[in-house]
């Protein structure tokens, strides 16, 4: 057991920032055992002689208590957020909020996961959920449907199915015309918010495991630690260090990296060419490395904006200025991103009449839903296209190829993205060469996946596990998750059949070519989920199920922090900020194009 170890965290309250002069204690079995008082920044320390052994408990102020392990070695928690003054009432939800969003952030995130696929790598703890766990908690994965039984399909049909040469290869198969799907970027974009709520860097695909689960290495919620890390006094390596002989001094600012040119638009990275990130995911192809980029220079126009506007005043904190690109992230979510993404009329009635499946009693904390991370929010697989332009100059390929589109470089000058190909930016005031004819779109989702993504690069000595598609399928059932009628039926949905859904034909199509059965009459939940959408919404959307778990699991992220703007000021818009280019119908393209024009 370690000695004199010390936890530390700040204490904020919105929308006014850091408070000072509050009282942090811990308390261990009713007896305080260290206590701190806030300085000007909202910082406190709190030293123990040693690592207490049972749970603690972390009193700000007297009126916010969390439940906290200290490890030997110390650790920070994310800041504790105060309700507004004045706040004494319930939330717009109908409940105050849930206890905060706190983490320890103690863990290395060492392992080199940089070369991976979105869905590869799989999420921290995802693997070890139990189906009936005895209480909600930070960090953790949990069951929507716990009192479902799980599919029982067979591991060498499911090898078969999701395999190179199985039924779900698009293969030369003509996708539709796509006129009115959405814009490509969607897809990067909701691979950027996965990676802001979960993450793991463990994958195993040959066992079902059922025991206690690990923490997720993640704050589940729209919070952006994918971007800020846990914060500028530990992560300081993500941000400007105001050494004023520096090229990059603005202690207020992230780190932009140059790209082959010399120009600051690329992710920081060491001498190794490794992207000094929140979340090494977001170097794995060139596209979501950008949007990650783009978000770094977003935040710092904001600081500069802010400044601007502000002239012989205070200039702009880092806490304002990432509390303001927070609450815009969770606009755009709630606001651009899920429309395009969900059934209309699911998403209408969780925004109106509440979440049914994912629920967060009071006491209890965030959590993500393992039907989400494993089966539903995997919809995106089947939305990527092998070929993407990139700008006026340049097309290439996502993995395979050359030119190709694989992260973990240094990005070259003349592979700089234009938003413009990937979000519909025509009359607003961040137009670029695209016009709507060179708008490219999602693909439509459907049980079919392009074939590069079946013959994953980096997993090229792994056989049929090189497939991404048998790495969900061995995933769900790994999980244990239930089938997707009987997920429907769970929800009141309407239940698509095998034959609905195409199924049969891709049972017998390896029958034929592999003689395996299927082990199990219903689909598995991801194919559901895929196939569902393909024969409710033409592939435009989600159908009822995935919209459900998606839409609930999301709006959940948002509704239970108690630092969203749905939360904080419910009636927020981005209209609201005036120093801002932004109106209530901003788009993520708006975003990401401001940010693309900051490049320290």
């Amino acid at each position: 057991m370690a000695s004199h170890t010390h936890l530390t965290g700040r204490v904020v309250q919105p929308p006014t920032g850091p408070v000072a002069g509050v009282t942090v204690e811990l308390v261990v079995d009713s007896e305080t055992v260290a206590s701190d008082e806030t300085d000007d920044d909202g910082g406190f320390t709190l030293h123990v002689d040693e690592a207490p052994t049972m749970e603690s408990t972390l009193v700000v102020d007297d009126r916010i208590e969390e439940s906290v392990t200290v490890a030997d070695d110390g650790g920070t928690v994310d800041p504790v957020v105060l309700p507004p003054d004045g706040d004494a009432g319930p939330s717009h939800h109908g409940h105050r909020p849930s206890p905060g969003a706190m983490k320890l952030m103690t863990a290395s995130y060492a392992d080199d996961v940089s070369g991976g696929i979105h869905g590869s790598v799989e999420q921290r703890g995802l693997t070890e959920t139990p189906r009936r766990p005895a209480a909600s908690g930070l960090g953790r994965f949990e069951r929507l449907f716990d009192f479902l039984p799980a599919a029982t399909h067979d591991v060498a049909f499911l090898e078969a199915l999701g395999g190179p040469n199985g039924p779900m290869n698009l293969g030369d198969e003509e996708r539709p015309e796509r006129r009115d799907f959405p814009p490509a970027g969607y897809v990067f974009y909701g691979q950027f918010i996965d990676h802001d709520v979960t993450l793991d860097t463990t994958s195993s695909l040959d066992r079902q495991v059922d025991p206690a689960a690990l923490r997720n290495f993640r704050t589940p919620g729209l919070d952006l630690d994918n971007v800020y890390g846990a914060g500028r006094e530990v992560d300081r390596h993500l941000y400007q260090n105001g050494d004023p002989g520096a090229a990059q001094n603005d202690e207020h600012k992230l780190l932009v990296g140059p790209d082959t040119d010399g120009t600051l638009a690329d992710l920081p990275r060491n001498a190794q060419g490794v992207a000094l990130i929140g979340d090494p995911r977001n170097d794995e192809n060139q596209i979501l490395s950008q949007l990650h980029v783009s978000m770094l220079g977003a935040h710092n126009r904001i600081v500069d904006r802010l400044a601007d506007e502000r002239a012989g005043e205070s200039a702009a904190s880092l806490e304002e200025a990432s509390q303001l690109l927070r609450w815009h992230h969770q606009y755009l979510v709630v606001n651009d991103f899920l429309p395009r993404v969900c059934q209309e009329t699911v998403l209408d009635d969780v925004l109106e009449n509440g979440r049914e499946l994912f629920t967060v009693p009071d006491g209890e904390q965030r959590y993500v839903p393992v039907e989400f991370a494993g089966a539903a929010y995997r919809y995106g697989h089947s939305r990527i296209e092998e070929t993407y332009r990139l700008n006026e100059g340049l097309e290439a390929d996502l993995f395979q190829g050359e030119p190709h589109l694989r992260g973990g470089r240094r990005l070259q000058g003349d592979r700089r993205i234009d938003w413009s190909y990937f979000f519909d930016l025509e009359g607003t005031q961040f137009e670029g060469a695209a016009d709507d004819e060179d708008l490219q779109r999602v693909a439509p989702i459907d049980r079919r996946l392009p074939e590069s993504l079946l013959r994953l690069p980096m997993f090229a000595d792994e056989g049929a596990v090189a497939s991404l598609a048998t790495r969900n399928l061995l995933r769900g059932r790994r999980l244990g998750l239930p089938s997707g009628q009987a997920a429907a039926r769970a929800v009141d949905a309407e239940v698509f059949t095998a034959d609905d859904l195409g199924y049969d034909d891709d049972v017998a199509a390896v029958r034929r070519e592999s003689g395996v059965e299927p082990g199990d009459p219903e689909t598995p939940l991801w194919y559901y989920v895929l196939a569902e959408a393909e024969v409710a919404n033409g592939g435009a959307r989600l159908g009822p199920v995935g919209s459900r778990i998606v839409a609930e699991t999301l709006l959940g992220l948002v509704d239970e922090s108690r630092a969203s703007y749905r939360t904080v000021q419910p009636n927020w818009t981005p209209a609201h900020v005036d120093e801002l280019p932004f109106d209530e119908e901003m788009g993520v393209g708006e975003l990401l194009a401001f940010g693309a024009d900051a490049r320290c």
